[in-house]
Order: structure tokens, then C-alpha cells, then sequence
């Protein structure tokens, strides 16, 4: 039996690279690829993940950081 993850959109995230999110996982653009998939123990840790990042100091986000210096 398949199971199959349903992803949304948060209209409040302000990362740029944010894509979509399930239960557990936040997908942004990738880094090696089409996407990074960003897997959290529980939704307690993906929401503060999210909180911290997606939502407000994208800047600081490990992911962010990497995708903004690649290349330069």
C-alpha cells in the first residue's frame, strides 16, 4: 500500500526559497537537485524549525546561507 504525503504552502512564510511543506518535511530549493527536503523528528520541531527560519530569520537558515553563497 502506497502512502502519499499531502503538501501545502504557508502564505506567511517570507524565505524566498521555501517551496512546500508536509507533517514532518519542509522542502526548499535545492541545494544538490530540484529541491532539499528538510525531515524533522516531529511537528513540534519542524514548527520551531519553521518559526525560527521560513517565517522570520530566513537569512540565518543553514539552507539559505548555502544557496546564497554557492557560486559567489
Amino acid at each position: 500500500m502506497s502512502t502519499r504525503l499531502k503538501y501545502t504552502d504557508d502564505q506567511y512564510v517570507i524565505c524566498p526559497y521555501y517551496r512546500k511543506e508536509a507533517a514532518v518535511e519542509i522542502k526548499c530549493d535545492g541545494i544538490c537537485g530540484d529541491v532539499t527536503t528538510h525531515l524533522f523528528q516531529n511537528k513540534a520541531a519542524k514548527h520551531d524549525f519553521k518559526e525560527d527560519f521560513c517565517k522570520a530569520y530566513y537569512w540565518n537558515c543553514p539552507c539559505y546561507i548555502t544557496l546564497e553563497t554557492d557560486g559567489k
